[in-house]
């Protein structure tokens, strides 16, 4: 299934559950169009490379209240995300034992970031 384009965010930061949620300013340079990114219905996909290049790893949603490991962080980390669930997917800079931390952004259902503003990404969490 091909997953919806992102649309453009109001210009401003918003604070949305405590969490922020990035600007159309900082997400134009990672938009892309959603014709050229694929991801199986009801999965949150990752891609080692910025803009859905390298390796691409498929994981189910994961529920409210918890974190899960995306990837083998030894080896590398994800870069770019497509969100084709219908649920929120927070994703996280860092995972350790079950709990995720450091900075984190919301990818609504249907939506793709291809480059994160952190850098890359080591944890999915339910929100």
């Amino acid at each position: 299934m091909r997953i919806g384009a992102l649309s453009l965010l109001a210009s401003a930061t918003a604070v949305f559950g405590g969490t922020a949620v990035a600007s159309a300013r900082e997400l134009s340079p990672s938009v892309t169009s959603a014709a050229s990114v694929s991801c199986p219905l009801n999965r949150i996909c990752f891609w080692s490379g910025s803009n859905f290049t390298g390796t691409r790893i498929v994981v189910r949603p994961v529920p409210s209240g918890e974190c899960r490991q995306v990837g083998d962080p030894a080896t590398h980390s994800q870069a770019s995300v497509a969100n084709a669930s219908r649920g929120l997917a927070r994703v996280w800079e860092y995972e350790f034992g079950g709990r995720c931390g450091g900075r984190n952004v919301l990818v609504l259902p249907g939506r793709t970031l291809g480059r994160l503003s952190f850098g890359v990404a080591q944890g999915l969490g339910g929100y």
